[in-house]
């Protein structure tokens, strides 16, 4: 990630083709939110997933350098450390697929570095220590639940992504009738 955050700002200009999303500092044009909807199937790093989505509908997600916004994460404890790892691992196999599917977008170095044939071997070898590590301090149930992120690794996929197709073919029937409904003054002067 860190070289992705060089690459943006070491350009002049505000507004840069960006490979990755920072959710919480992201503004998103009506016309962007109409056609792309959130995947309600991706389990972590849903704002990337969101860039993932919309360059294959042929968007592209701009990166303002003037803009900022300070993260405050939760603490990292090492159950949360544990799930982290499995969602992460759950996230890169799906976007692995939504790639493959025919994705047009520079992904590299971030997510692209997690999302190539090595992400298996990454996966597996990380679920293994991990629970590895988690054996040796005596700590069974979660070495037990380490080392079954590795079954994740062998689970035949796909159908995820269908299920988004379809419900981004049922986001688009809503927005369209959305659309001629009257909005109130408020949310009227807060629509783009």
């Amino acid at each position: 990630m860190n070289r992705v955050w060089e690459k943006i700002l070491r350009t002049d200009e505000r507004l840069v083709c960006s490979p990755i999303l920072l959710g919480g500092n992201l503004v998103l044009h009506r016309h962007l939110y109409q056609s792309v909807p959130f995947d309600p199937y991706i389990p972590r790093g849903e704002d990337t997933d969101y860039l993932i989505n919309a360059s294959q509908l042929g968007f592209c997600i701009l990166f303002d350098r003037k803009l900022r916004i300070k993260h405050l994460h939760p603490e990292r404890t090492e159950f949360y450390f544990q799930e982290e790892l499995k969602w992460d691992i759950e996230r890169f196999l799906y976007e692995r697929q939504k790639k493959k599917r025919g994705l047009g977008i520079n992904l590299d170095p971030y997510p692209g570095y997690f999302i190539k044939w090595t992400l298996y071997p990454k996966a597996i070898i990380t679920s293994l220590f991990l629970g590895l590590d988690y054996l040796w301090r005596g700590e069974f149930k979660r070495a037990k639940d380490s080392i079954a992120n590795v079954k994740m690794i062998f689970c035949k996929r796909g159908k995820d992504i269908l299920n988004y197709l379809e419900f981004r073919k049922d986001w688009d029937i809503m927005m369209k009738q959305i659309q001629p409904i009257e909005i109130s003054g408020i949310l009227q002067d807060c629509w783009i």
